[in-house]
């Protein structure tokens, strides 16, 4: 099932689209070489949202990527039209057993960090398959998405992500189907506007879901966080270059974790 939090926040897929970052071409290399995909896999985006993830994932002899938000597989067909885009969620989804090379979860397995969908995953799964698991994460040595994580905290209260989810303990469990064999951190750096960041803020499911003058005072927020750091105001088209750490781990059958 979907969260009630994600189902709603993130509705609004064309901002999405738009403001949320893509991965490093290194984080991806290393998933390609992990999971060993080439031009006869097939490569299975799970939650892949408006596809950031799975245009990255060509070329793949079969490209399926699952979303069970409307919205979001509508774009995300838009922008990967090679990929197969099918409505489903990580503890039901519509394919047989042991077909998938590579199961991908970009950004997403926090929501659903569960026995039920590592059991899934794993039906999916042929035996020598890989799982990924990717987060892109505010690379805590950067001043302006430190104040700006600080400034966001009494918003996000319990919403899922991956540092405040015990997504590990899941894979940890003797009950778990699979387990992590890999971990690999990608450091790399965006250049985009404040206004673009203050519209990555908006797509955040417990911001998205606020009403119009909340998100007006979260607003009010980041500019005062921008200026705490720049002492001074900070245009939307200011331009700014920010620093992320791309979290990547790879998981396998217990019994195949030595490969």
């Amino acid at each position: 099932m979907i969260d009630d939090r994600a189902y709603r926040g993130f509705k609004s897929a064309e901002a999405y689209d738009a403001c949320r970052p893509s991965y490093p071409p290194a984080a991806v290399t290393f998933i390609r070489e992990a999971a060993g995909i080439d031009e006869r896999s097939t490569v299975v985006d799970l939650a892949a949202g408006t596809g950031l993830m799975t245009r990255l994932l060509s070329p793949a002899g079969r490209l399926v990527a699952i979303e069970p938000v409307a919205e979001m597989r509508a774009l995300l067909q838009d922008r990967v039209p090679e990929a197969e885009v099918l409505e489903g969620t990580a503890e039901r989804m519509p394919l047989p057993a042991a077909v998938a090379d590579a199961v991908i979860v970009a950004q997403a397995f926090h929501w659903f960090a569960n026995l039920q969908a590592v059991r899934e995953i794993s039906r999916v799964l042929k035996p020598e398959g890989a799982l990924a698991l990717v987060w892109n994460e505010s690379d805590p040595r950067d001043p302006l998405l430190a104040a700006i994580d600080k400034a966001l905290a009494p918003y996000r209260l319990d919403s899922p992500r991956s540092s405040n989810t015990p997504w590990r303990d899941v894979l940890s469990t003797d009950d778990s189907p699979l387990v992590i064999t890999r971990h690999m951190t990608v450091a790399s750096e965006e250049e985009l506007t404040f206004g673009l960041l203050k519209g990555r803020v908006r797509s955040y499911s417990y911001i998205a879901v606020l009403g119009g003058p909340a998100q007006a005072t979260v607003m009010d927020v980041l500019d005062a966080a921008a200026r705490s750091v720049h002492r001074a105001a900070m245009a939307d088209d200011a331009k700014l270059v920010v620093r992320h750490l791309t979290e990547v781990y790879i998981a396998r059958h217990r019994y195949a974790r030595q490969i």
